[in-house]
């Protein structure tokens, strides 16, 4: 298959595949970010907007569901990113209008976001108990270093 081309081959029975290659795509960064459970309607995050700057443009994206026949877009946002090692901007507005404005996410990973009123409660029951902060001591680095998929909620200044 040559770089840049798509091909779209008939598959026998259902639907076709469609198969995309380019070089640009094995060298750009992107960043998924996947809503928290518990945020939107009916608890999956569907309603939440996702808006980015990238440096040069805005992105925007909303948590949808069943958009197509058959079909779903899954639970995360994708954006492509170029040659952005990092998002500078972002901000999420969860169904509601609540607003979380985040910087700082490291590209080609993927980010799971959480409502303010989540941040440190692991467990979602309302209360910040003592083992959920031994939790985000553990996973306090120091100034300067960015903190990693898994811990997200503990990140209480959104600055990645």
């Amino acid at each position: 298959m040559q770089a840049g081309h798509v091909t779209r081959r008939p598959a026998p029975i259902g639907p076709c595949a469609i198969e995309a290659q380019t070089e640009a795509a094995q060298t750009n960064n992107w960043v998924r970010f996947r809503v928290a459970p518990g945020a939107g309607l009916a608890g999956n995050g569907i309603g939440t907007c996702v808006d980015l700057y990238d440096g040069e443009k805005w992105q925007a994206r909303q948590v949808r569901n069943g958009v197509n026949y058959k079909a779903s877009e899954g639970d995360a946002v994708h954006f492509g990113l170029a040659a952005v090692s990092e998002v500078p901007t972002m901000s999420v507005v969860w169904p509601g209008n609540e607003l979380r404005a985040l910087s700082g996410a490291p590209a080609n990973r993927t980010w799971t976001l959480y409502r303010s009123s989540r941040l440190g409660d692991v467990d979602g029951d309302g209360l910040i108990e003592k083992h959920e902060i031994m939790q985000a001591v553990q996973a306090m680095t120091g100034p300067g270093v960015k903190i990693e998929p898994g811990v997200e909620i503990f990140d209480m200044d959104g600055n990645g």
